[in-house]
């Protein structure tokens, strides 16, 4: 006998139609078949509209988790973009790091134009260090490139062509070449040139050697003055560096020909010999023998008086005068002359007041300063009026340059108002800026 079969559909738990004699609910289609004969009902398929129905459901959420994912990367990349916007410097990104073989690069001097008002600088001045352990490292315009940048300036700067100039500087001290790089930057087909300091090297750099690059950058649309910072980008295939730099608040022309400074002669010291005493003269008194006694008159006959006995007086026994002493002259020591400026070193540059009396001294008076030894002064100016345009009360500003190797930290510098010493004296420090007032009776 047939177990009864339910009455409600155990799926959906409608009641079921007697026309399919509850063997599948009409609803949902389920099976319907007693648990009391021992079946189980079979798994049916569902139909094709169920199955894409859950397919495009999984689709959807994979949609919308991959979008998320992506809003969620640009927020994180605009936040950190910004946050680095917002560290760099005005004049580009900040210096990337090297590797600890890569060339070195850094700025160590700047050369002013030569009688211009207001000043500006003719070129910078980049020494480049290929480490021990790095590879040849090729200086030419097709290897490397160099790019500038200052508040009003962007230029590429640009190596000089083969019909211009082989770009190439024997040395510092090559000055033929120098101002022929120089001029070739104020052409208007360049703006900007840089030329190679060999030092009799070829144009590859070797390991463990240095180099130095200048950089001429008179012909920029805005020259580069005083308080002004400016940023040096170097790329080549396997290298790129970027230096910033500021120029000094007070650039100084230099003059077309250097004036000699007073030549500084020591005393000499005179030591005079005593004078001998001159010794009283001897002299004798005049011998004379006594008159002699007259006889009485005899009577018959009367002798004739005898002849004179006086000595004739003894010769003078006075001494001659000794000759005189010459004063004795001990010779002045010899003054050294300056070796050639070093235009790659930056100079110690002072400013303050000058005065005579406690009053300004004139507008003109001329401000030097000396190292001992020296016949030419290390630096030298003119006061200037205080209350001109920028001045800050001052009236005099002086670099103090390195010439050769004379200088060092520490040397001590002395420094005259016009000719009198003011009995001062300041180390020298390479690239410092020193507030000093002088002062004179």
């Amino acid at each position: 006998m047939r177990p009864p079969s339910p009455q409600y559909c155990s799926y959906c738990n409608r009641g079921f139609p007697s026309v399919n004699q509850y063997r599948y609910c009409d609803a949902c289609g389920q099976p319907t078949m007693s648990v009391g004969a021992g079946l189980q009902p079979p798994v049916i398929a569902q139909g094709p509209g169920a199955s894409g129905k859950s397919g495009l459901n999984s689709l959807v959420i994979l949609a919308v988790g991959l979008a998320l994912i992506v809003a969620i990367g640009l927020v994180i990349f605009f936040v950190l973009n910004g946050q680095n916007e917002d560290a760099a410097p005005d004049l580009g990104p900040s210096q990337t790091s090297q590797p600890i073989n890569a060339p070195r690069a850094r700025i160590v001097g700047s050369v002013v134009g030569t009688v211009e008002t207001p000043a500006k600088v003719d070129y910078l001045v980049v020494e480049i260090v290929n480490p021990v352990s790095g590879t040849p490292l090729s200086i030419t315009g097709e290897e490397l490139t160099i790019l500038y940048q200052d508040s009003q300036n962007r230029e590429r700067i640009s190596y000089p062509r083969a019909e211009d100039d082989p770009g190439l500087i024997t040395n510092e001290d090559d000055k033929e070449s120098i101002d022929a790089c120089s001029d070739l930057a104020k052409q208007p087909n360049y703006k900007a040139v840089w030329c190679y300091v060999t030092d009799g090297n070829s144009r590859v750099l070797a390991p463990g050697a240095s180099g130095d690059i200048y950089i001429f950058i008179g012909g920029l649309p805005v020259p580069l003055g005083e308080g002004s910072r400016f940023q040096i980008d170097f790329m080549s295939s396997d290298w790129q560096q970027t230096l910033m730099g500021q120029t000094p608040d007070y650039l100084e022309p230099l003059s077309q020909t250097a004036t000699p400074g007073p030549t500084v002669l020591a005393t000499p010291s005179v030591a005079t010999q005593p004078v001998a005493a001159q010794p009283a003269p001897t002299t004798q008194p005049d011998l004379r023998f006594p008159e002699p006694v007259e006889p009485p008159d005899p009577p018959p006959t009367q002798p004739p008086d005898p002849p004179s006995t006086q000595l004739p007086d003894p010769p003078s026994t006075q001494l001659p005068d000794p000759p005189p002493t010459q004063p004795v002259v001990t010779p002045a020591p010899a003054l050294a002359q300056l070796p050639q400026i070093k235009t790659m070193v930056i100079p110690h540059f002072f400013m303050g007041r000058a005065t005579k009396g406690g009053e300004f001294a004139p507008v003109g008076t001329r401000i030097t300063v000396w190292i001992a030894g020296y016949s030419s002064p290390v630096g030298e100016t003119v006061t200037f009026v205080p209350t001109a345009p920028g001045s800050r009360g001052k009236n005099y500003q002086v670099y103090v340059n390195q010439y050769g190797a004379v200088l060092s930290e520490g040397s001590s510098l002395m420094f005259h108002i016009g000719k009198q010493d003011t009995d001062q004296v300041y180390p020298w420090s390479s690239g410092l800026t020193t507030i000093l007032n002088l002062a004179v009776q």
